[in-house]
């Protein structure tokens, strides 16, 4: 079977004991006010002070970004011109800065960072939101890539799903569609870091942004090339090489971090709860759909922004969060579970190989520990036995394709698949010893016909 190995398997059960429902009505209570607060103009004092004309900030010092999320930005005269938005200076409910101040903001973006200036010019494509596109629009399309990359059956085992790509006007160049999401969130959240719709849509960005840059994603590149892409129309060319796009959305991603940090921490739980309560009502009436993108936001935004901000510390609530979130992973779980089950399509069985009597017996515990009720299960190897990885020049760990078979309750067959691997111990300069400790790095879940 091809490329069974490059598998990117996430293991996102967390079977821990559901909350009390006396904590869950706990934390709602406490909860009430603040998500029914009116937002603060308020801002968190930012490390300098920028003005419109670009002035440089030290925030955040460690990504060296001269763009100041905190600072006060106004259009430009040519932007006013080009977009009647740069001239509407009422804020918006939900929102603590205006759409010219947005508007402003975009025109002092690090072209680092956000290549596509001025931004006026990119906004039709939907590379940044100018007031006039369906919302609906971007968060369809971020429902439906979040379920495909929960979804294992997207990768069909031997690949990976394939991002789609959009021209920019009459230029002859394209971007990849995930671009209207990762750019135009992450844009819109640095111009208003404590908008609460900012802070919500920069969450689904930082999913694609993250995931594409694991490799989840990957677009279909001509031989040889790394600057053009064939569509149905013909060739295209990237706006830029799709290494550099990857870095630069991974350097963003931190910079999101940052920012978060340094924002209003009441926008960042009330985010954080609003996609729970999402995914609560989506679980309740049965749309699985919905529950995994929601409860997928609500896992992100706690553990890269909620619990890594300084307010967290001192919030009462955050016990009963803790085990809201708990029980959060577990139904996660059961919505991908459906998800897979009801949408997935049911593939031959690959080629199995036959290995030697150690890995043989090293996978029946590695299955049987990696769910128990899978322990006699019929295990089959996808991979000619033991492959060794090295760095260089030294064997690191080494890794075997490991498979088994089980039937559901309605007697369909599903094939888990995973890798199995072992590390090396180093022992000396130039002698590697592998040592008693394997297991397997998460594993997916595909239909049999």
């Amino acid at each position: 079977m091809k490329n069974v190995h490059g598998i990117v398997a996430m293991t996102l059960m967390c079977f821990i004991p559901m909350a009390g429902q006396a904590q869950m009505k706990n934390l709602l209570n406490k909860t009430g006010k603040s998500v029914e607060k009116t937002i603060s103009s308020k801002t968190t004092e930012p490390a300098t002070n920028s003005s419109s004309n670009g002035e440089e900030s030290t925030f955040p010092t460690e990504q060296n970004m001269k763009f100041n999320p905190f600072g006060n930005y106004t259009p430009s005269k040519a932007a006013i011109k080009a977009d009647p938005m740069a001239s509407d200076n009422t804020v918006k409910k939900n929102y603590t800065k205006s759409p010219a101040q947005i508007r402003g903001a975009y025109e002092h973006l690090d072209k680092d960072l956000f290549p596509y200036q001025p931004y006026y010019d990119y906004s039709a494509v939907g590379l940044y939101l100018d007031g006039t596109q369906q919302n609906e629009d971007f968060i369809y399309y971020t429902t439906t890539q979040c379920r495909k990359m929960m979804d294992e059956s997207f990768s069909k085992i031997n690949g990976l799903e394939h991002n789609g790509t959009i021209g920019i006007g009459n230029t002859g160049k394209c971007v990849p569609y995930s671009e209207i999401v990762i750019n135009a969130f992450f844009a819109e959240y640095l111009a208003d870091p404590n908008s609460y719709i900012a802070y919500r849509q920069m969450v689904k960005a930082y999913i694609l942004a993250h995931q594409q840059f694991l490799g989840r994603f990957r677009l279909t590149l001509d031989a040889g090339s790394q600057v053009s892409v064939t569509n149905q129309s013909g060739k295209q060319t990237l706006f830029e090489p799709e290494s550099e796009r990857l870095k630069r959305n991974n350097k963003l991603m931190n910079i999101m971090v940052d920012v978060a940090m340094k924002s209003d921490y009441d926008i960042v739980f009330r985010g954080t709860y609003g996609s729970y309560t999402q995914a609560e009502k989506q679980y309740a009436a049965g749309n699985m759909d919905g529950a995994l993108t929601n409860y997928r936001e609500f896992v992100t935004s706690f553990d890269y922004f909620l619990t890594k901000h300084e307010g967290w510390k001192s919030d009462d609530r955050a016990t009963d969060f803790e085990n809201m979130y708990k029980e959060a992973r577990v139904k996660m779980q059961k919505a991908q579970n459906a998800v897979i089950e009801n949408s997935t399509d049911p593939i031959d069985m690959p080629k199995t190989y036959t290995v030697s009597a150690e890995i043989q017996n090293m996978a029946k515990q590695v299955v049987a520990r990696e769910d128990p009720e899978h322990k006699n299960a019929t295990i089959y190897f996808l991979s000619n036995g033991w492959r060794t990885l090295t760095r260089n020049g030294f064997i690191t760990h080494r890794a075997v394709d490991v498979g088994w078979v089980y039937k559901d309750a309605k007697g369909q067959r599903w094939l888990c698949h995973g890798i199995m691997m072992q590390q090396a111990a180093y022992r000396g300069l130039t002698v590697i010893y592998l040592d008693g400790k394997y297991g397997m790095s998460g594993y997916g879940r595909t239909k049999l016909k």
